[in-house]
């Protein structure tokens, strides 16, 4: 069906598998695809660490709901 594709659940969420993007038209892009579609645990906590640098900025201003799905998503890639 157009508009849906097969995708992998990752810590970060469902992330579209490699040969469910329509690439055609697009030279050389197959071979970037992994390297493009993959979520790597290390650099998205290294990302968490700006990620809570910048919260801090809201103190307790941060909406409860935003700092308990961050605080999820840490724990997922800690996994």
């Amino acid at each position: 069906m157009e508009g849906t594709a097969s995708a992998v659940e990752t810590p970060i969420g469902y992330v579209p598998e490699g040969g469910s993007i329509d690439i055609s038209g697009l030279a050389g892009m197959e071979a970037s695809m992994d390297s493009i579609l993959k979520v790597d645990a290390a650099e998205w906590l290294a990302e968490c660490d700006l990620i809570a640098e910048h919260q801090e900025k809201f103190g307790d201003r941060l909406p409860k709901e935003l700092a308990e799905q961050f605080e999820a998503l840490k724990n997922r890639l800690i996994k």
